[in-house]
């Protein structure tokens, strides 16, 4: 499993993130997004199947109110 942890602003993000993941054929296995209040900054955790290739990631922080995107590739047996 891999983690893209992304701390975000935006109306749309969700829905950014989750199409670029598809078109690249990643999995979400799991996926949560935490926020203090309405209109404050969220975080997302998105837990893929496979792993997000590097362009994928690129992308990923180059998105309109997207802050950081931390991505934590997992374990490889």
């Amino acid at each position: 499993a891999n983690f893209p942890l992304l701390k975000e602003r935006c109306a749309g993000c969700i829905v950014a993130v989750t199409s670029m993941l598809a078109k690249k054929n990643v999995n979400i296995a799991t996926m949560q997004v935490y926020r203090s209040a309405k209109g404050q900054q969220a975080v997302m955790v998105v837990e893929c199947d496979q792993l997000i290739p590097e362009d994928g990631i690129v992308w990923l922080a180059g998105v309109e109110g997207v802050q950081k995107v931390t991505y934590f590739p997992g374990l490889t047996a």
